[in-house]
């Protein structure tokens, strides 16, 4: 991808080790990528195919993994998520009040007025129940 393109996850793997400028081995980034909610910790193998466009597409792709290297590169979820998804499906995420939408490249979101109503709508819903929803 180029630097002014959407993120990929092979961009921010391949950012973070020292064949590319970066501060990490795979040895030392691995160990890092553990999902926080499960425990999951994917392979070294898979971890390593990351960095690479062509080994990442033959990696299964799955919340817990994707949750994992984002702690193990120390990125925001979203992020590392919205990069996945860029990568993997050729979608981008916009951040709307309410939430993320999730969308072709070159449209505008905020303007999606069905999806702002169903943003709304669940926003409105959150805010009955007990809890901030919004910041889980």
């Amino acid at each position: 991808m180029t630097s002014d393109g959407p993120e990929t996850l092979t961009s921010l793997v391949a950012a973070t080790l020292t064949q590319d400028g970066g501060p990490d081995t795979i040895d030392t980034l691995w160990p890092r990528c553990i999902d926080p909610e499960t425990g999951y910790r994917p392979s070294r193998t898979t971890v390593w195919k990351f960095a690479s466009y062509g080994r990442a597409e033959t990696v299964k792709i799955s919340p817990p993994l994707i949750r994992a290297v984002a702690a193990g590169l120390g990125l925001n979820l979203r992020r590392v998520q919205a990069a996945a998804a860029f990568q993997y499906t050729g979608y981008v995420t916009s951040e709307l009040a309410g939430g993320t939408a999730v969308h072709m490249p070159g449209v505008d979101a905020s303007e999606a007025s069905k999806s702002k109503a169903i943003m709304d709508a669940w926003t409105e819903e959150e805010s009955r129940l007990p809890g901030n929803h919004s910041a889980e």
